[in-house]
């Protein structure tokens, strides 16, 4: 691992060259008329749109790849639902969001969310494939560690930086290896997850059924009384509000959502992401936690109480407002140049991804 000491570019410049060589092996596979496919999945807590490191603006340069040739380039992004910050945060986030929307498989959930195990988007990586199979000739690069896709994070802004740790490596190999696999099908499920959500309504209504499963367990459970168990019911229904905006954020027709979103969340404003994290503990020391931040059993039912509100409210505006509803009629422009992209491309990377997991079980037999 290499540390950004503060007042470093390292970080930034490292990503840099990774694109670099990305965008490399993906002209020369587009000059040559290369059987190919160039795979980029990228996983932030927080994504800075105008980052830019050795004249590079990062997401752009990816970006520009995909249209040069979108049905060879894959990009997956995972980041977290804007709506768990606040002020500028969001802002900076909802841009990037919206930005990243019309040609990336953007994700703000994934399929652990109605099982109630999703908080943080913790993971900062870029993983990139440059898999030519005119030439048998297969390229992996890495670049991972603590750092968010921000200026603070990778390098320097003008107020500071951050002081981080990343590393990166690249591999040239003539096959694909069970590592690449487990990359590849975490891919083609996101990829998959996506599509579903846009094109089949019935798969985005069983969606959310199945986490209201999970939410409705949380609301017509009985209140403790003793301070351990109130304590871990309220973190758990913290936990449901949480994953329950995720899942709305990440729902199709944002005009919709949006405005169920503001018309909850001013009531009852969103959890900490980062508060809820720290709050998450063992049961055995819930108690002592609990001391520590001075809540009394009092306090805690309190809180309780109004969290398993607002989600209630916020059910009932889903139930009431978005199932059932043409949701293609609250597309954003984003979303309406997204279907447009799916339309003519998702089924060849589709394709390409699946036949790539099957080269490698033919590889191995």
């Amino acid at each position: 691992m290499i540390i950004k000491d503060f007042g470093s570019s390292i970080a930034g410049n490292e990503l840099s060259n990774v694109i670099i060589r990305q965008r490399r092996h993906f002209d020369k596979c587009i000059n040559y008329n290369h059987d190919f496919v160039s795979i980029i999945y990228l996983s932030s807590l927080l994504i800075s749109y105008n980052i830019k490191f050795k004249n590079i603006r990062i997401l752009d340069a990816l970006l520009n790849m995909v249209r040069a040739k979108p049905s060879r380039v894959i990009f997956v992004v995972r980041t977290m639902a804007p709506r768990h910050f606040t002020s500028a945060m969001r802002k900076i986030q909802e841009n990037s969001v919206k930005q990243l929307l019309t040609n990336s498989y953007l994700l703000v959930f994934d399929d652990t969310l109605w099982k109630g195990k999703q908080l943080l988007n913790h993971a900062k990586f870029l993983i990139a494939y440059n898999l030519c199979f005119t030439e048998k000739e297969f390229v992996h690069s890495k670049f991972y560690g603590s750092t968010n896709f921000t200026s603070a994070g990778l390098g320097v802004s003008s107020r500071g930086s951050n002081y981080e740790e990343f590393t990166s490596s690249r591999k040239t190999s003539t096959y694909l290896s069970s590592g690449d696999l487990y990359y590849l099908k975490r891919i083609y499920n996101h990829i998959q997850l996506k599509y579903l959500l846009y094109t089949d309504p019935k798969y985005a209504r069983q969606i959310y059924l199945e986490y209201a499963k999970y939410i409705d367990t949380l609301l017509k459970r009985r209140i403790p009384k003793q301070l351990d168990e109130l304590y871990m019911g309220y973190i758990e229904s913290l936990i449901g509000y949480f994953g329950f905006i995720s899942l709305l954020e990440g729902l199709p027709g944002k005009k919709l959502t949006d405005s169920i979103l503001d018309s909850v969340l001013d009531k009852h404003p969103p959890p900490n992401p980062f508060e809820l994290e720290m709050l998450i503990t063992p049961r055995k020391h819930a108690e002592k936690m609990a001391s520590i931040l001075g809540w009394s059993e009092d306090n805690i039912f309190s809180m309780l109480e109004r969290t398993k509100s607002a989600i209630s409210s916020l059910k009932n505006s889903i139930e009431d407002r978005y199932l059932g509803s043409p949701v293609d009629k609250f597309f954003i422009d984003e979303e309406r140049e997204f279907m447009e992209f799916l339309s003519s491309f998702y089924s060849s990377h589709n394709n390409i991804l699946y036949e790539s997991i099957e080269r490698w079980h033919q590889s191995v037999m």
